[in-house]
């Protein structure tokens, strides 16, 4: 089983979230790569929803977003992609 879970969700406004939870002790540096077309990741950014002063690095490509964090233990980090 991987140390950092994680899903996503696409809402009918086209926003999606990233949810991730590490089961480990320790806090974990996670790299998530999300598609741009599945995830339909046009014209917005990503926002920190919980928790509220969580740091990350997005980027975006061609393909997608490149989210880069390190998720502390134990606790659920929730991002948020917002179309502007």
């Amino acid at each position: 089983m991987p140390p950092v879970l994680g899903n996503t969700w696409q809402a009918p406004d086209n926003s999606c979230a990233l949810v991730l939870y590490n089961i480990t002790e320790q806090e974990q540096a996670v790299s998530v790569i999300l598609d741009r077309n599945e995830f339909k990741l046009d014209k917005g950014r990503f926002h920190a929803l919980y928790p509220a002063n969580q740091s990350f690095t997005a980027k975006a490509n061609a393909s997608g977003s490149s989210i880069e964090l390190k998720v502390p233990s134990r606790i659920p980090v929730i991002l948020e992609f917002r179309q502007q």
